[in-house]
């Protein structure tokens, strides 16, 4: 059976039950009359769907007892900023899949059962001069991977953070998540210069 909106928009098609959808398909709109939702039914529940805004897919998947379970997905938080794009499995980031940080890294890779696996976090804090902040996690492996050339160049940033107005330099860069553990890629490293706040606004 097949019901209609009262623009003549197919709205479901498919298996009636005492006025409930039991096998098929419910289509949404927009207020501008652009289709952006589907979502099958199987047995009376939502079984698969998927949500394209604008061409943008923010949901594509499986669902298990109405809620969505398997497939791909955007999720924001309260403030409807992007925090992971990617699939999901029994709602668990699992495959492959972006999970942003509030402090600018990202992780870009695969991801099991909530864990970040394979692949690499991207525009990480590494150093801070003047807080001698060292990124934490996993610091030992970090640690181990500093060479004495890159030492050198940790004593040569120390003595330029001593020019006007420079209290001091930051260092990020991406780390490769691998079977065997975590490096630093070296080409990634970027220098960036810490102004006294005063003055911060004359070098941005």
């Amino acid at each position: 059976m097949k019901v209609y909106n009262q623009d003549g928009k197919l709205r479901y098609d498919g298996i009636f039950e005492n006025g409930n959808l039991i096998n098929g398909k419910r289509y949404e709109y927009n207020i501008n009359g652009l289709e952006f939702m589907t979502i099958q039914y199987d047995n009376g529940q939502y079984s698969k769907g998927e949500i394209n805004i604008n061409g943008t897919i923010y949901i594509r998947g499986n669902f298990k007892e109405n809620k969505f379970s398997e497939g791909y997905k955007k999720i924001f938080d309260n403030n409807n900023k992007l925090i992971y794009e990617g699939n999901l499995y029994d709602g668990k980031y699992h495959g492959k899949g972006k999970k942003y940080e509030k402090d600018g890294s990202w992780y870009d890779g695969e991801f099991n059962n909530n864990r970040f696996v394979r692949g690499v976090k991207k525009n990480v804090l590494i150093e801070d001069t003047e807080s001698d902040y060292l990124w934490q996690r996993e610091q030992w492996e970090i640690e181990n991977l500093l060479d004495d050339k890159y030492q050198e160049y940790q004593e040569e940033l120390l003595e330029e953070q001593m020019q006007e107005h420079i209290i001091g330099k930051q260092v990020y860069a991406d780390l490769e998540y691998m079977e065997n553990g975590i490096r630093i890629i070296e080409s990634s490293k970027k220098v960036v210069d810490k102004y006294d706040i005063e003055y911060e606004h004359l070098f941005k």
